[in-house]
């Protein structure tokens, strides 16, 4: 590295962030193309998510002895791969970001030629890539999606989803561009096919240029097989990859843009088209299960996911930036007049939570009176994505969330602000217990039991213990609510449901609603109820109002019949 300060000074600086984990040999490939681009000006950001293997961090120290533009972190649990990316970006400071992954390789020039031609872009990227399959020592090239800044925003969109290819996710950025276009949250990185999602939000809002006039590939993704293997966020036992997450992250990035409602339509029915191309990709050869069998599940997982939904994909509809006139047209093209346009979204219903149950505990309320309720959500996992309390919180009514994930926990602060929000955990006893943190944060524990079960028949793993404080029941409502029991009590604690119900004192105050989870967990829909749960509440003066499968709801009996 060249000790002219003057030289650098020129020179942008760009942030190079390289998250990695168990995989020296190939730490040692990247670090080496990194350090020797012709572009001076980096910082060079490791990010060892607490790999077991010493040598990750041995390779890393012998390089900073030699170039002191290496910065070097080593997280003290396995925070996940999502989490991972995330952190090296906020530790950026220059101008423009790339993400370098411990397997791919750099040819010296790529980050000069890239900014020699960045422009007004906020990401660039190259035409051409290889794939090199480094067991047989064949490379392959790839041709990009044809994406130009002279193309419109939904033109671009169009031509990535005809063949989505993650590695644009590896180009140049504008470092603020990408920051306003990550959410911030490791979320955007928990399902498969994430990486594609972002990249449809950057084409959806910033300036993308795929460099056309460049004939060479710089960048060479790596593989360690004989052929292309998709990595999976989690393994699975009856399929490779989980699709409809994808599926509705890309509904909703498209009908939350600014592209006109024929352009939405189209995008989403190209989304669900492209989608089913690649799960016949993908699983046709993933173990012994039969393809057809497959695509059945697949299908009747879409449906479910779309029906489910369905009033969601409504909402979103409705907070896209839509001219008037757009919507209009298109009710009266099917023969509905604007007195049936304003009747239908004066009665519209908006869920935020698993199967409607905010809806049904509101038509509760609204029975008994009670038109602006308090709440504890205990579990809460996230402001709005299966929240029973989100609604709530939107007509005005405040409480309490207890998320005892730290990185679940952020998203409460902002979103949330005016609640209170803890992250801690609920028990019977005070004091600190371990954490099972889960490869899905739904699955998230304190049950040993319930974390094991995960990993034994449901493929899950546990990515993280973590010692973590917990509270009583008790002494929340006193120290939160002055001893008086919110109106409506949501728990969802994997395994510990009954325990924390257990503890509450019925006698002294206690919640008018309560929805808790009453199936334990099961991938394949063979969840058994819980049974003890329902005869607790029962005896304790409630009785079941209405049951989902998955949570069953609760209101006191007494208060019922006299409403």
């Amino acid at each position: 590295m060249t000790n002219n300060i003057d030289e650098l000074k020129k020179q942008p600086l760009v942030s190079v962030g390289i998250p990695t984990y168990n995989r020296p040999d190939g730490l040692k490939r990247t670090l080496e193309c990194i350090t020797q681009q012709t572009h001076l000006n980096l910082e060079i950001i490791v990010s060892d998510n607490c790999s077991t293997d010493p040598n990750v961090e041995i390779v890393v120290k012998e390089f900073q002895k030699k170039d002191a533009r290496i910065h070097y972190f080593r997280q003290i649990e396995n925070k996940g791969a999502g989490a991972n990316f995330l952190f090296v970006l906020k530790q950026a400071m220059g101008k423009y970001f790339m993400w370098a992954a411990d397997d791919d390789e750099w040819e010296p020039e790529f980050i000069q030629v890239c900014l020699a031609n960045f422009d007004d872009h906020t990401t660039l990227v190259f035409p051409k890539m290889s794939l090199l399959y480094r067991n047989n020592n064949l490379t392959e090239e790839i041709v990009l999606p044809n994406i130009s800044r002279n193309n419109s925003r939904a033109e671009n969109v169009s031509a990535f989803l005809d063949s989505p290819a993650p590695s644009m996710f590896y180009g140049l950025h504008l470092k603020e561009s990408l920051i306003r276009n990550y959410e911030q949250n490791y979320d955007d990185f928990c399902f498969d096919f994430a990486d594609c999602s972002i990249l449809t939000k950057i084409l959806l809002n910033g300036q993308v240029e795929v460099l056309n006039s460049l004939d060479k590939a710089l960048y060479i993704a790596g593989v360690d097989n004989t052929e292309y293997v998709i990595k999976a966020v989690d393994s699975r036992v009856d399929r490779m990859l989980v699709y409809s997450p994808y599926i509705m992250k890309q509904i909703s990035l498209i009908f939350t843009s600014t592209i006109s409602l024929k352009d939405k339509v189209k995008l989403v029915r190209k989304v669900l088209i492209t989608t089913s191309r690649l799960f016949l990709w993908h699983e046709k050869n993933y173990k012994d299960i039969n393809i057809f069998n497959k695509l059945k599940f697949f299908t009747v997982e879409l449906l479910i996911m779309l029906d489910s939904n369905l009033v969601w994909v409504v909402k979103k509809i409705r907070q896209a930036k839509l001219k008037k006139g757009e919507i209009t047209k298109n009710y009266l093209a099917h023969g509905i007049n604007e007195s049936s346009i304003k009747e239908e979204k004066n009665h519209s219903k908006i869920s935020y939570s698993q199967s409607g149950e905010d809806l049904i505990i509101r038509f509760i309320f609204d029975a008994i009176g009670i038109q602006i309720p308090s709440y504890i959500d205990i579990g809460a996992y996230h402001p709005e994505y299966l929240s029973n309390t989100a609604l709530f919180y939107q007509n005005g009514s405040r409480g309490i969330n207890i998320e005892p994930d730290p990185q679940l926990f952020e998203s409460f602060k902002s979103s949330r602000a005016e609640d209170i929000n803890l992250n801690i955990g609920i028990d019977d006893v005070q004091g600190a217990r371990d954490f099972y943190i889960i490869s899905t944060p739904t699955l998230n524990t304190f049950s040993k039991e319930e974390a094991e079960n995960c990993t034994r028949e449901n493929n899950h793993q546990i990515v993280a213990i973590s010692k973590t404080k917990v509270d009583v029941i008790p002494n929340v409502i006193q120290n939160c609510c002055k001893g008086v029991f919110p109106d409506f009590l949501s728990l969802d604690v994997e395994g510990l449901d009954l325990k924390i119900l257990q503890s509450i004192n019925y006698e002294q105050s206690s919640p008018l609603i309560i929805c808790v989870e009453t199936i334990s967990f099961s991938e394949t829909g063979n969840g058994v109820k819980d049974i003890h749960i329902i005869q607790f509440l029962e005896s304790k003066g409630y009785m079941v109002y209405a049951d989902t499968y998955i949570n069953t709801i609760f209101i006191k009996k007494d208060k019922w019949l006299l409403s």
